[in-house]
């Protein structure tokens, strides 16, 4: 398991957690628990994995390429089929 998977299974189960314990204390405790420092605590560490879990993805998807194997930009209007070089021979006066 790669570990931008497993941060992403770990803030998901955090998060699901979270949601079942606030809304069945608020339903059946009438318990709201918003302010509980221990509730915020762990709505702190969900937010710190999705970050986490997101900037492991974009290393994931942005790798830098390296120096040695990089290809120069071609410009805006060229072609592919278009060659650098310059031309030898000039086109025949009339």
């Amino acid at each position: 398991m790669v570990p931008h998977e497993f941060y992403a299974k770990l803030t998901m189960v955090l998060s699901i957690v979270l949601a079942i314990v606030r809304v069945g204390l608020l339903i059946w405790k009438k318990k709201e628990l918003g302010r509980n420092p221990i509730y915020l605590i762990g709505s702190l560490a969900a937010v710190i994995l999705v970050g986490y879990t997101g900037h492991i993805g974009g290393q994931m998807v942005h790798k830098p390429v390296p120096a040695k194997t990089a290809v120069p930009a071609a410009s805006p209007g060229a072609s592919p089929a278009t060659s650098t070089a310059p031309a030898d021979t000039a086109a025949p006066a009339k």
